[in-house]
């Protein structure tokens, strides 16, 4: 089973063609990428070393050789050891919004 993403709200896999990177070891680093992941997970406590973030969360300079590789010259994309990840992408909220009524004013209504 592929590993998922596990910031709230994305649910990539490496089968998605996008990579995905294990829990940093630098525990410096990782409390990095613990914050980051708080910030869309209410419940996170932390990541371990079968935790992974998609690269959708990460910026082109955070890849080593990232131009090359999307020139198509590079064999694998790999993530520089202090990157962290800072791309937070809009998902669709999962709170229903309620319908608003038609709602007309007393004085039009007159």
């Amino acid at each position: 089973m592929p590993r998922k993403c596990v910031v709230a709200g994305c649910s990539n896999t490496h089968k998605d063609g996008v990579t995905t990177h294990l829990w940093p070891k630098d525990e410096k680093i990782a409390l990095k990428w613990d914050r980051f992941v708080r910030l869309t997970r209410v419940d996170w406590i932390k990541g371990t070393t079968a935790t992974t973030v998609c690269g959708a969360h990460f910026t082109p300079e955070d890849f080593d050789g990232y131009n090359q590789w999307k020139a198509g010259f590079g064999m694998r994309l790999r993530l520089k050891p202090c990157a962290v990840p800072t791309v937070h992408h809009r998902y669709p909220s999962l709170h229903k919004s309620r319908a608003r009524g038609n709602t007309t004013s007393r004085s039009q209504s007159k």
